[in-house]
């Protein structure tokens, strides 16, 4: 059985981002009603979910996805040779927007959260809304947080992730700002109870280890089923050498950026050997692409560009949900996590969509996906429809297309150019490029403002 809205694909909107949108809301609303009605029904047996968030982290950083170059990073390595890397996933070109669709299932124009958000920004995701992910869960989990959350400033309000369902957080709120460094920053701490934040002298990717790993103690006695969200901030800038990787500084900051890739492989190792993998399933994913200067892969672009090297990012999923190892070609986009962690909770392994999102479930299970198309935007400032300035980008098995508020287009042939090297002329197009050409051009106009 597949639940659906249809195509998932939502009216444009004006300057009231929500008003608008009654016919996304009414689908979304009927479909959450009987997904709850059909998984309650399934009683099957609650599965742990352990997420691990990298920041910044592109492919070109990890030796799984046959960069040669790239540093060591065996734990990666061997989460991949034991489950599943997928090699068509997208995200946001930056960090905030993608945390905001695997919160919500949503492409982020709905949420209006399409460009990082500052320290200062009043604006960020409505942690009262009942459509997040820890809320969506089964009743009898276990909901922890730990690390950089980054969907809405701590001054702005109640943005902390226990409003957003979560029962208890560690971590640094935000990007680190610009008194703060690995081991100096603003931690936060965070319960039903309250809310208290102390300053941190502890290296930040040490100390969101720690935390994961009490976390993981914890939740194994409490005996109930869990989400454990672990979102590092590395290897976000500033650069550095992490202890014990001492080096000689650069101009680029590309030895830094490497060791800090390969001292986040050996934290994340620690906590997977601390994981039960007869009751857990893993689902590891970066938010963006490499910084632009510390890119080592014939992708075109970096972080903050809508071109691969900014939004093609890595994800590997392994433990009980996953069936079969090896490498996926299916077209993923980050909000399909949101309904992938629904759905291997509840227990539910057919076809499902939930607002934007895909369930990667029947893949995983060693079936096909049902996305044909990804979608990813970039657009500021956050919390203006329509904003200032607006990207969007969408592809499909091989053909992708770029189109700016600006009115620029650029279209490639991914099979043929993966590098995004050179557009096609639009005037010289073939009629399947042209048809091709026409299916993006009307998922772009179905889609952002």
């Amino acid at each position: 059985m597949t639940l659906s809205f249809g195509s998932g694909i939502g009216e444009r909107h004006n300057a009231d981002p929500f008003g608008s949108r009654r016919s996304f809301r009414t689908r979304r609303l009927l479909a959450f009603a009987a997904l709850a009605l059909l998984l309650v029904a399934s009683r099957a047996r609650a599965q742990n979910l352990l997420v691990l968030m990298a920041d910044d982290l592109g492919k070109d950083k990890l030796s799984t996805y046959g960069i040669s170059i790239a540093p060591p990073t065996p734990a990666l390595d061997q989460l991949a040779s034991r489950g599943l890397l997928f090699r068509n996933f997208w995200s946001h070109p930056s960090c905030s927007p993608t945390r905001a669709a695997f919160l919500t299932g949503e492409y982020v124009h709905r949420n209006l959260i399409g460009r990082a958000i500052s320290p200062s920004s009043s604006f960020g995701l409505d942690p009262t809304r009942p459509y997040l992910l820890p809320k969506l869960l089964p009743p009898s989990y276990a909901k922890v947080a730990v690390g950089k959350w980054h969907v809405g400033a701590p001054g702005a309000g109640g943005w902390h992730p226990i409003a957003a369902g979560f029962d208890l957080y560690a971590g640094a709120l935000m990007n680190l700002h610009a008194t703060e460094s690995y081991g100096s920053y603003t931690k936060t701490y965070a319960s039903p109870a309250g809310v208290a934040t102390v300053g941190s002298t502890s290296y930040i990717t040490d100390d969101e280890t720690e935390d994961a790993l009490s976390a993981l103690s914890f939740l194994a006695a409490l005996g109930r089923p869990w989400l454990l969200q672990v979102c590092f901030h590395a290897i976000h800038e500033p650069l550095h050498f992490p202890p014990g990787m001492g080096g000689t500084p650069t101009i680029t900051g590309m030895a830094e950026s490497r060791a800090m890739a390969r001292y986040l492989d050996r934290s994340i190792g620690r906590i997977l050997a601390a994981v039960d993998w007869r009751t857990t399933t893993v689902i590891f994913f970066s938010d963006n692409g490499t910084s632009t200067g510390l890119t080592q892969s014939n992708l075109r672009g970096a972080k903050g560009t809508l071109y691969e090297g900014g939004v093609s990012v890595p994800l590997i999923l392994a433990g009980q949900a996953v069936s079969w190892q090896g490498a996926s070609d299916e077209l993923v986009q980050d909000c399909d996590l949101f309904a992938t962690a629904l759905a291997i909770a509840w227990g539910f392994p057919g076809p499902l969509q939930l607002a934007d999102a895909h369930s990667l479930v029947p893949v995983l299970l060693g079936g096909r996906g049902t996305r044909r198309h990804c979608y990813s935007e970039e657009f500021r400032p956050n919390g203006q429809a329509p904003p200032a300035t607006f990207a969007e980008t969408a592809r499909d098995a091989r053909w992708k297309l770029i189109s700016g508020s600006s009115g620029s287009t650029e279209f490639f042939d991914l099979l043929l150019d993966p590098s995004e090297t050179t557009p096609l002329a639009l005037s010289g197009l073939t009629p399947p490029q042209l048809a091709a050409y026409n299916i993006l051009q009307g998922i772009l106009s179905s889609h952002g403002f």
